[in-house]
This record gives structure tokens, C-alpha cells and sequence, in this order.
């Protein structure tokens, strides 16, 4: 199919969607599948390279025009819609706009976690102040996609503690969420151990958080021995907090 057009109608994108099915692969789509719980229906199986590949062509051609087109809800529609609309170079303010819009159709991790707005890079100081409205929401995805925003672009020197900051202040039981705060102080540790440690001893981030940095750090090459038996003994006490507690409650 020609994915580089000067136009694109709800025709085009109907075709568009049966070429989808057609470069699909029932292998991968079984094994991804396993990896979505519950989004199972919404999986064509195309790998993510040769999505990549897909969207990276529309971009090609008048990406305004694709985006207009009236949009399916498979997995790989929004991954496709969020890379096409993060290919584009634009203001800030159009920037902001693209990624609410994304933010919206995002309902997996899978979708979340593919998807990278380097436009950002040029807008760092601007996006300070408007991140919080992903943080803030009650739409758990948007909270996961302001934290891999701040764990793809804002764990530097200049930007550090406030990245950290505005991790810790979040404060969800939603798994997802706890998962992508645990992937961002984990690679925050690489350079920034002690900023992180000192985080993971406040007692304001939820033991769940802590449990999965200490996993994710223990995992990383890039973490020191140093660094990974003390975070392991952050996760021991926790379990040991967690063990009085119960006995506590059986005695009740």
C-alpha cells in the first residue's frame, strides 16, 4: 500500500487498516497478547519495527491529513497515531495539543511505552509547568505518560530534583502507574544514587514503588553492587514490616 500521500480520506484509511491486518504476524500477536492482559481483541500482531517503519512513511507524506481521518481502536492505530504525532515539528502549544490527544487514546503500557515526543527536547523549561496535567489526572495512563516524560527527558543535571520531585509526589495503587514510578527512580539511580536514596528512605513513597526500584535496580548492569545491597536492604525491611504486620493482625 502506499502510505506516502498528499491526502488522505476516511476511504484511504479503511484501506489503510485492512493493510494493517494483512503484515500481521498470528505468532507475535499470540505472545503479545500474553504481555496486554485483556487487550487481546484490540492486537492486530505487528511488530514494533515495522510499525515503526509504517508510521515513519505516513510521516512522509501529509501526516495532517492522516490525522484527520476518522481512527480505529487497535493497539496499533494509536501506537502508529502517537508516532506520526510525535514526527512532527511544530510550536509548543501544538506540541501540548498532540500530546493530550495521545495521551487520550493511550489504554495499555504497551501503547504508552513505545510512543517518545523528542519534541520536548526543545520545550524542557515550558513543559515544567504543564506536566502536572498529566501527573494530576485521574486517567492512570495519563499519569504514566508524565512520568516516562519526565524518565525520558528530564533526568539530567538541570532538570534532576525536579523530575524526582514530581515522581515522588505522585501517589497511586494503580500498578501501572507504581511500575513506571519504580522504572524512573531505578534510572535515576544510575547517576543520581544518593538523590534517589534518600527518596526511597523518606517514607514518602509507597512500599510498592520501593519493591519494584529495588527489583529494577538489582536487574540493571549499569547499577553498583554498593548500590544494589543497600537498596536490597530497603526491600528486606519492608518485607519484614510486612510480616509483623500480619502476625499483628492474625493476633487481633
Amino acid at each position: 500500500m502506499e502510505l506516502i500521500r498528499g491526502i488522505w480520506t476516511n476511504e484511504d484509511y479503511e484501506e489503510f487498516r485492512r493493510y494493517l491486518y494483512s503484515v500481521a504476524d498470528e505468532e507475535y500477536r499470540d505472545f503479545h497478547s500474553r504481555l496486554v492482559p485483556g487487550m487481546s481483541e484490540s492486537i492486530i500482531g505487528i511488530r514494533i519495527p515495522v510499525i515503526r517503519k509504517i508510521a515513519k512513511e505516513i510521516a512522509k507524506g501529509n501526516s495532517d491529513s492522516f490525522l484527520r481521518c476518522i481512527r480505529g481502536d487497535t493497539s496499533e492505530e494509536r501506537i502508529i497515531e502517537g508516532l506520526v504525532l510525535a514526527s512532527k515539528k511544530c510550536g509548543y502549544e501544538e506540541l501540548l495539543d498532540d500530546l493530550n490527544r495521545f495521551a487520550d487514546r493511550i489504554n495499555s503500557w504497551a501503547v504508552n511505552d513505545t510512543v517518545k515526543f523528542n519534541g520536548i527536547k526543545k520545550y524542557r523549561r515550558e513543559m515544567t509547568g504543564d506536566i502536572g496535567v498529566f501527573l494530576n489526572s485521574k486517567d492512570p495512563w495519563h499519569v504514566r505518560f508524565g512520568l516516562k516524560i519526565l524518565m525520558d527527558f528530564y533526568l539530567d543535571g538541570e532538570y534532576i530534583d525536579l523530575a524526582l520531585e514530581l515522581a515522588a509526589a505522585v501517589n497511586s495503587d494503580n500498578y501501572y502507574v507504581c511500575m513506571m514510578q519504580g522504572w524512573l527512580f531505578a534510572t535515576a539511580a544510575v547517576k543520581y544514587s544518593d538523590k534517589v536514596f534518600d527518596l526511597l528512605e523518606s517514607g514518602r513513597i509507597n512500599d510498592e514503588v520501593i519493591v519494584i526500584t529495588a527489583g529494577k535496580m538489582r536487574d540493571s548492569y549499569r547499577i553498583s553492587n554498593t548500590d544494589k545491597e543497600r537498596v536490597r536492604g530497603i526491600k528486606a525491611r519492608i518485607r519484614d514490616e510486612r510480616k509483623r504486620g500480619r502476625k499483628n493482625a492474625e493476633k487481633q
